[in-house]
């Protein structure tokens, strides 16, 4: 779904660390199941890994 060096934001609004934030993937794994693991860098906020359900190139599903 997504590849390196991609703009993405940050869908956080629970714990929303990095809610609302700009990174660009950096590195992509695959879990144990299967599934991609994204490691994103965030602007000033450091690194996470994310899955696809936490980060997104579209602006409009961040909401409000």
């Amino acid at each position: 779904m997504f590849e390196l060096n991609d703009e993405v934001w940050g869908i956080d609004p629970i714990v929303n660390k990095f809610h609302h934030c700009r990174g660009k993937v950096v590195a992509i794994h695959t879990a144990g199941d299967g599934h991609s693991v994204y490691l994103v860098e965030f602007d000033d906020l450091g690194t996470a890994l994310m899955t696809d359900k936490q980060i997104t190139k579209n602006l409009a599903d961040l909401g409000d």
